[in-house]
């Protein structure tokens, strides 16, 4: 079950902290960088949701680099930034499908469908997340 900004039942699974907001950013241009959250705001292994123009979005640090991937798991719309990151694979804690950060791609079902991946890099000690078009309300 999902509850307001995807906070979810199931943490068990969980070694860290879970986030315990969404960061929302209303961005100018798509493709765009735009600043969502402070570079030291996360340690490795750990995750934080944004939500830039209507996409929300896991941001996670592994080994030191920045990776950002849809939230919401595919196979049940799971919330990944509440999985569990073991290398550079995220583990959805609803039913364990596996995803690859870097690539989106589904490394152990029973999801099929890859996620969607976003652009990140550090400009000026900020994670910032290259701005998809806005989705339609």
């Amino acid at each position: 079950m999902v509850y307001n900004d995807g906070i979810a039942v199931g943490r068990h699974r969980r070694h860290t902290d879970t986030a315990k907001e969404t960061i929302r950013v209303s961005a100018g241009a798509p493709g765009e960088f735009v600043p969502v959250a402070s570079a030291n705001s996360l340690a490795n292994g750990e995750t934080l949701r944004a939500d830039v123009n209507g996409h929300v979005m896991t941001i996670a640090k592994v080994e030191g680099e920045y990776y950002a991937f849809q939230e919401f798991c595919t196979h049940r719309f799971g919330p990944l930034s509440e999985g569990d990151l073991h290398n550079h694979e995220v583990r959805c804690p609803w039913h364990r499908s596996c995803f690859d950060v870097r690539s989106g791609k589904v490394t152990q079902g029973p999801a099929k469908v890859d996620l969607k991946t976003y652009h990140v890099t550090i400009q000026d000690g900020q994670i910032c997340v290259r701005a998809p078009a806005a989705v339609a309300s």
